[in-house]
């Protein structure tokens, strides 16, 4: 079985890491973990027709540049199908765990009820990421975070450049854009879930055809 990165980091006898550090040995080891886990699975029937998912639910909070660091935002997603998804490829636009699902519904092409806010990244572009924690949450574009919180006190970073600087005044229009796309997110969310449009009987319905 895999291991977790959380505490208290427990690494079996058998395995010896390259690390001192039990946070990093314990990362040894769950990779490890994985590639016995799907060398195990290539050697079943069912192998060719399955997806294989890695997700995580944050990051680690190491670079503490911004009051929500990017380290803690930024996540793996990982789709493993050699038979399914063909050449490996990497995409280095926005996601979010929002889109998993609609994601992979897409790719087993079947038509399916879209209840929820995400979209399939291998058919549309997501302009905005939004995460948050205690008092404060954060909106991503492919350049800037937006950071709002509940002090009234909200900044923008250019965090592709490591950006320090706050550029809410220089340029409002994208800020507003993202504060409206922030509390639009938590609201449209907030009315799903209380009249229960999560669930299956939500008639939004996806069609996987082109």
């Amino acid at each position: 079985g895999a291991g977790s990165d959380h505490g208290p980091y427990v690494i079996p006898g058998y395995f010896k890491p390259k690390h001192e550090k039990k946070v990093l040995g314990i990362v040894e080891y769950v990779d490890w973990s994985v590639r016995q886990f799907l060398q195990k699975a290539a050697k079943e029937p069912w192998f060719d027709n399955t997806i294989f998912i890695f997700v995580a639910d944050h990051g680690a909070s190491i670079v503490k540049r911004y009051d929500l660091p990017l380290s803690y935002l930024h996540t793996p997603l990982i789709m493993y199908a050699p038979k399914i998804l063909g050449i490996p490829r990497t995409i280095t636009t926005l996601g979010s765990q929002l889109d998993i699902f609609p994601t992979v519904m897409g790719l087993l092409q079947l038509d399916y009820v879209n209840n929820t806010l995400g979209i399939d990244l291998f058919r549309e572009a997501r302009p905005y990421a939004i995460s948050y924690a205690d008092d404060k949450y954060a909106v991503l574009n492919s350049e800037y975070i937006y950071v709002s919180r509940e002090n009234g006190v909200n900044s923008l970073y250019r965090y592709r450049t490591n950006d320090l600087k706050n550029y809410l005044d220089e340029k409002p229009d994208m800020a507003s854009e993202m504060k409206i796309y922030g509390e639009s997110m938590f609201q449209t969310a907030q009315w799903l879930r209380k009249r229960g449009l999560t669930r299956e009987q939500s008639s939004f319905t996806m069609s996987t055809e082109h």
